[in-house]
């Protein structure tokens, strides 16, 4: 069992702040998260509502923070942030379990967020990565001389289709509805990069044993 002040589970933007602020009055801090850092805030396509961060992409907020976090002084708070799964949390003994450790605390910090907004389709649960993804950019490689297909109409899912489109051999995107929510200019660059756009089509099913 490994000992540290605070404990913060989540990396998104609620835990990668309270990790500076903790880790500023002297407080050893070590962040876990399971996926992502940045969590929903990484996928943004425009973060417009945050001090000091002209609107702009999420990601680069998100790696921008990221840094601060975890670089060592003076060019960040030197918190720690480890890739790993909680599985069990004991509140009264501060004991937090991983799927590879244990972690005694003075003090825990749960900010874990959003959860990723899902299709609720067959199939989709039992293939997460393995086909299944929800983060284009952590999974790009994934996509490499494949043919990829992306659900849905705004403008996160449109910039999903063109990083696909960089790598993948084919990329379709597929909205329920008969325009998109993207902006103008978005559609225009997808057909641009031979993205295809069905219209009208919704997702029934995934189909697949090991991978899609």
């Amino acid at each position: 069992m490994e000992g540290r002040d605070v404990v913060i589970i989540g990396a998104g933007p609620a835990g990668l702040s309270a990790a500076i602020f903790t880790q500023l009055d002297g407080w050893g801090t070590m962040i876990l998260e399971e996926n992502w850092v940045g969590g929903q805030g990484a996928i943004a396509y425009t973060v417009t509502n945050y001090p000091g961060f002209p609107p702009g992409d999420g990601a680069v907020l998100m790696e921008n923070m990221e840094k601060q976090v975890t670089l060592a002084p003076p060019s960040g708070v030197g918190a720690e942030l480890r890739n790993e799964k909680v599985i069990s949390l004991n509140a009264e003994d501060r004991i937090v379990t991983t799927e590879v450790n244990h972690y005694k605390a003075q003090a825990i910090i749960i900010a874990t967020g959003s959860t990723m907004q899902r299709l609720g389709v067959p199939g989709e649960e039992k293939l997460i990565g393995k086909g299944v993804s929800y983060y284009a950019k952590r999974d790009l490689g994934e996509f490499t001389g494949k043919r990829v297909l992306v659900v849905g109409g705004g403008n996160t899912t449109a910039k999903s289709a063109l990083l696909a489109k960089t790598v993948a051999s084919e990329v379709t995107l597929i909205h329920r509805r008969e325009s998109l929510r993207a902006y103008p200019l978005m559609t225009k660059r997808l057909l641009k990069e031979g993205v295809q756009i069905w219209y009208n089509m919704e997702l029934k099913e995934i189909t697949g044993t090991d991978r899609v």
